[in-house]
């Protein structure tokens, strides 16, 4: 296997995200390599304005830099015991289009890989949606060109 320089974590920073940032992190070590740790705040709608959608309630909330702080502070605490074990990484907040926004990073930084977490509605149908591919992942598959590893399920190793 190539030496995976630079690694990014496409993440929601939720439980679902879990056995994804496991692989991230176990990967990152493994190969001492710089993880981007990513979470795109999503607009509500297709039309683009100063609302997004809350990355834990749904609910629209104002995108401020206080409200990109929280979201990154909560990713940091979400991850502090992994982050410890990292000698290199970068925490990345935007709002935009999830998959642009997703490739977009991945080629300005010239990743050699993208790992993301499994398709997701709500927490409530987690499960029933945990072996589906959604349009951010169709869009990212598509068009990365590195290679992306989705994780739907725990991953042993």
């Amino acid at each position: 296997m190539a030496k995976l320089k630079k690694i990014l974590f496409a993440t929601t920073s939720s439980a679902v995200c879990n056995d994804a940032s496991k692989v991230a992190f176990r990967l990152a070590k493994k190969h001492n390599s710089k993880l981007y740790i990513f979470h795109v705040i999503g607009f509500p709608t297709h039309g683009f304005g100063s609302y997004v959608v809350d990355f834990k309630t749904g609910e629209h909330e104002y995108c401020s830099l206080e409200y990109i702080g929280r979201v990154k502070k909560e990713i940091e605490n979400t991850y502090a015991d992994k982050l410890k074990q990292l000698a290199d990484y970068e925490i990345e907040i935007l709002a935009g289009v999830p998959y642009r926004e997703i490739l977009r990073l991945a080629r300005k930084e010239a990743v050699d890989l993208i790992i993301m977490g499994p398709h997701i509605k709500d927490a409530k149908g987690a499960m029933l949606c945990r072996n589906q591919i959604g349009c951010t992942m169709k869009s990212v598959t598509k068009r990365a060109r590195c290679p992306v590893v989705i994780v739907g399920r725990p991953a042993t190793g």
